[in-house]
């Protein structure tokens, strides 16, 4: 297994886990504003919008931008998973923060500890960024991502919360 930067011919690979990634996402938010939208709705939803290619797009941008890493995990020459990091100013404190955008282990590969190899990737480049500590947002309801950051020492520090049109 080898990290590398994200190359042209992956986009069909990261496309592909873009796609579950969005879908998941899309259903926990419609779930959450009450929308009530079904699978057929929600891939409707991402595919009139070009979420998969516009979120892919934003990740090549991303790759050339000096505070941003995207990192792809191979195995020989296969993409398995990828990290998308970035570098912020905090909105009150102004300190130099790194944001942890997202991380994908393809379903096959799950369970290798992948993850915390691409995180500490992550880490190492915010690290040498010298950015004051790391945040990132996940769903209450992806159990699996929580329990991943817990193992790899994210605390719960803030909540979001959400009121459904139907509440104002």
């Amino acid at each position: 297994m080898r990290v590398d930067k994200i190359q042209t011919s992956d986009r069909p690979v990261v496309e592909g886990w873009l796609f579950p990634f969005i879908l998941e996402h899309i259903g926990w938010w419609s779930s959450h504003y009450r929308l009530n939208w079904n699978r057929v709705e929600m891939e409707q939803h991402i595919r009139a919008n070009n979420l998969v290619e516009r979120s892919c797009d934003d990740l090549f941008k991303a790759d050339q931008n000096e505070t941003e890493l995207v990192r792809v995990l191979r195995d020989d020459e296969k993409p398995v998973g990828i990290v998308h990091a970035a570098i912020k100013a905090s909105e009150f404190t102004r300190l130099k923060s790194g944001r942890l955008n997202w991380i994908w282990i393809d379903e096959d590969q799950r369970g290798k500890d992948l993850g915390s190899k691409l995180i500490k990737v992550a880490h190492d480049w915010l690290r040498d960024k010298d950015v004051a500590g790391v945040d990132l947002f996940v769903n209450r309801a992806n159990e699996s991502a929580l329990s991943f950051y817990r193992k790899n020492r994210y605390q719960i520090s803030d909540y979001q919360m959400i009121l459904s049109h139907q509440h104002l």
